[in-house]
This record gives structure tokens, C-alpha cells and sequence, in this order.
């Protein structure tokens, strides 16, 4: 009789058992959503951080406290601030937010923390604009709380999220700044010297001092406007003081406006392994109708427009440029 109960007990343990087993298993996606939210926080929306079209972005406001700037896309490319931006650092920047991995929520525990972080003045605060109109509004801050790392919120969500790039864990608040000179690319020639092959210069008012080295080697050839060998032993350290000279040449700001004055006083032709750039010396109109000395002003001797590839219009100074005006005997022994 007792086995009998015993067993009767049994059986109803084993069902009590399999239908909390059943419960379980019905209740598991809730609970583990439950837990989720208790410890990681909500839903990351990872579509309000990155930017599918980066192309159609022409413009990047970035500001933290009282420092602000303003990345603008032209025909001529990215500026910042009316000068220059390199064009590879914005690039690569946009196609960061182009592959953003939203990898986490905030943990709870310090989710309050965080988010008072990235709502202080001081923190980063981006926005991507297309045609007149915002696309994103994203704030960043870089935290040690728990190996975070980079976090993001993103206007519009409640909460923020651990985001990363593609670029084998870069931080993110690495690849920006609200220091325009971060951004500012003023060179003119990206080639090194020893990556230069090529350079035809030709004075368009005194054809004669026209020029063109080649590299030969080890060494370097120099002939005429004409492509003639005047038979003279090139000076090494001439040719790689003027390969230096180019390589140092910097612009002031981007020209969005046409000109009117579009003939050069010189001109000069870059290859290197990266490729081909066309400089156009274009002299600027005085301010002023007479020079230091007095005499009258041929053009302004402070000044000049640079125009390159027959498309990108900068101003530069002279005195930045004007080393690289040689004629060609300064190559020869």
C-alpha cells in the first residue's frame, strides 16, 4: 500500500515537473527579454546611427562645449571653414558611419551614468546634412566604464548603445575633431619627393626657362621647353631641393566663385605613382593700383590663385609657391 502511494506521489512530481519544464520553454523568449532589458537596456535601432548614402552627404557639423565647426562638400571638394579638408580623412570618416556596428545596449547598472555623459555640453555632437536637411544628429563620448569604449545616442532614441567601426576596433572619437586644422589638408602635392618621376614646368611668358626632369634611375635627366638634352651634368642636389620645394607647396582656402582672370604665369605638371596633378599659377588682381614702391601693380604680389586639374581654385600665398619658379639653369653644375 505504501509503494503504492509512493509511486502515485512520484508520478505527480514528474507532471508538476513537465509542466514547469513546458512553462519554460513557452516563457523563455520573454524572460530572456525581460532579463535583457533589466541588465542591457532596450532595442538598439542600430538603422538611427549609420548612413546608408554617404554620398548624398554635403555637410558635417561637429561641436563639443563651445567649439563648433562645419565640413561643407563643393564642386571642389570638402572644406572646412573655407580651407582645404583632406579628402581621404572625411571619406573615411563617412564610410565609419557607413559600416557602424551598434554592437550593445548600455548596461543598466550604469545607463544613467552614461546617458548624463553624453547629454553634457562637452560631449560630441554630429550631424549629417543632405540638400538643406539634417539626416542624423548623434552624440559620442569615449567612456573606460565597464570597457565600453565608444557610445553613441542617436536623436530620437531613448537610450544610447556601444558602437564600433569596421576598422578593426578604431575608436570612433579618434576620427574626429572639432579642431578645424584636423581636418585641413593644404598641400598641394600629396606625392613624396622620392615618389615624383616627372615634372614639366613651363614659363608662359619666358618660354626659354621652361623645363622638364625626369627621373633616370638613380639620377635625373633635365631637358628644355622642347624636350632638348642641353648636354649639361644635372645638379642632384638642385633637382631634389626643387622635388622638396614641391612637395611643400600649401594653399590658403577654396575658390567657390569663378574668375574672371584664367591665364597663368606659369604652369606645372606632377607625375608620380599616385598619379598626374596640373598647377596653374593664376596672378590675382591688386588691391592696390601701386606696389611697395610705388610703381603701379601688375598684379598682387601677396596673393595668387592656384588653379588645379582645370577644375580645384585655391588662393595661396606667393612666398609658398614661389620657390618652385626656377628657370632651367638652376639644375646645372
Amino acid at each position: 500500500m505504501a509503494l503504492l502511494k509512493q509511486n502515485s506521489r512520484n508520478r505527480r512530481l514528474l507532471l508538476v515537473g513537465v509542466v514547469v519544464v513546458g512553462l519554460l520553454v513557452l516563457m523563455a523568449p520573454t524572460l530572456v527579454q525581460t532579463a535583457r532589458t533589466l541588465f542591457l537596456g532596450g532595442n538598439l535601432m542600430p538603422e538611427s546611427y549609420s548612413i546608408s548614402d554617404t554620398a548624398s552627404v554635403d555637410r558635417i557639423f561637429i561641436g563639443s562645449g563651445h567649439d563648433s565647426l562645419l565640413l561643407s562638400r563643393t564642386a571642389q571638394g570638402w572644406s572646412v571653414n573655407g580651407r582645404v579638408a583632406n579628402h581621404a580623412l572625411v571619406s573615411g570618416f563617412l564610410s565609419a558611419f557607413q559600416s557602424i556596428d551598434v554592437y550593445a545596449p548600455i548596461p543598466k547598472m550604469v545607463d544613467s551614468v552614461i546617458q548624463s555623459q553624453l547629454l553634457a555640453s562637452n560631449a560630441l555632437r554630429i550631424r549629417f546634412g543632405s540638400e538643406g536637411e539634417w539626416l542624423r544628429n548623434i552624440r559620442l563620448v569615449y567612456t573606460d566604464t565597464l570597457g565600453l569604449g565608444t557610445v553613441a545616442l542617436s536623436e530620437g532614441n531613448s537610450s544610447g548603445a556601444v558602437v564600433r567601426t569596421a576598422k578593426q576596433g578604431a575608436r570612433l572619437v579618434e576620427m574626429v575633431s572639432v579642431n578645424p586644422s584636423f581636418w585641413v589638408n593644404s598641400r598641394l602635392v600629396t606625392a613624396s619627393e622620392s615618389e615624383i618621376t616627372e615634372v614639366v614646368f613651363k614659363n608662359l611668358f619666358q618660354p626659354d626657362s621652361s623645363f622638364t626632369i625626369r627621373r633616370n634611375g638613380a639620377g635625373f635627366q633635365v631637358v628644355d621647353g622642347r624636350g632638348v638634352d642641353v648636354n649639361k651634368r644635372v645638379n642632384l642636389r638642385a633637382v631634389s631641393r626643387y622635388l622638396n620645394y614641391l612637395t611643400r607647396m600649401s594653399t590658403i582656402a577654396v575658390v567657390e566663385k569663378s574668375i574672371q582672370e584664367k591665364s597663368p604665369l606659369y604652369s606645372i605638371s606632377i607625375t608620380s605613382s599616385k598619379g598626374t596633378t596640373s598647377l596653374d599659377f593664376i596672378p590675382m588682381p591688386s588691391r592696390t593700383n601701386l606696389d611697395a614702391t610705388g610703381k603701379k601693380a601688375r598684379f598682387d604680389y601677396d596673393y595668387l590663385f592656384i588653379l588645379m586639374n582645370g577644375t580645384n581654385l585655391y588662393t595661396a600665398y606667393w612666398v609658398d609657391v614661389d620657390l618652385t619658379i626656377k628657370s632651367i639653369s638652376y639644375f646645372f653644375e
